[in-house]
């Protein structure tokens, strides 16, 4: 079995581009892309309505990096 440990978060960066841990503060951003239904069109999800369908993303997010299960950029 693999050992997951995502503590601290990786973060990754180029010169154009920084992967880093998304944050509730990212709420904003977060709901600009999620309720785009181009964006939707090619991942597993519906176009969410309002930011508080765009938080349980990031709640969710949050939850499954504290359980060691995946990391979401």
């Amino acid at each position: 079995m693999i050992n997951k440990n995502f503590q601290p978060f990786p973060e990754l960066a180029t010169a154009r581009l920084v992967l880093r841990q998304v944050r509730k503060e990212d709420i904003d951003q977060i709901f600009e892309m999620l309720s785009n239904e181009e964006v939707a069109k090619y991942d597993y999800f519906r176009p969410v309505q309002s930011k508080e369908e765009a938080m349980k993303f990031i709640d969710r997010w949050e939850h499954e990096l504290e359980e060691n299960e995946e990391i979401t950029w």
